[in-house]
C-alpha cells in the first residue's frame, strides 16, 4: 500500500468541487516531531491543507496518510474508539 492518498474529490459526495481553503505546510506524523533542543534530521512529513467542498460543504484534509504511519504500535492515545482507528474498524 501506498503511504498516502491525495485527494481529488468530496469523500461524502464525489464533487470535484474542492477549494483550498489553507496550506499549514509539511507536517511529520505524530510523536516524531523533533524537540526543539535537538539538531533537526530529516524526517518523512506530509502536506497538510484544508479542503471545502462547494457542493456538500464538507470541511476534509487534502492527504489521507496510511493509519499505519498516523498510529504506530508505540502511539500512546487511548480514546474510547483508538483501538478500532489502528486496526481500521472505520474504514
Amino acid at each position: 500500500m501506498k503511504n498516502s492518498k491525495l485527494i481529488t474529490k468530496c469523500q461524502v459526495c464525489n464533487s470535484k468541487k474542492l477549494e483550498l481553503i489553507k496550506f499549514f505546510g509539511y507536517m511529520p506524523p505524530v510523536n516524531q516531531v523533533i524537540n526543539i533542543d535537538k539538531r533537526p534530521t530529516e524526517q518523512p512529513s506530509y502536506p497538510t491543507e484544508l479542503l471545502h467542498c462547494k457542493d456538500c460543504h464538507l470541511f476534509q484534509l487534502g492527504l489521507i496518510v496510511d493509519q499505519q504511519i498516523l498510529f504506530p504500535k508505540k502511539y500512546q492515545y487511548t480514546a474510547k474508539y483508538a483501538h478500532k482507528v489502528r486496526v481500521g474498524g472505520f474504514y
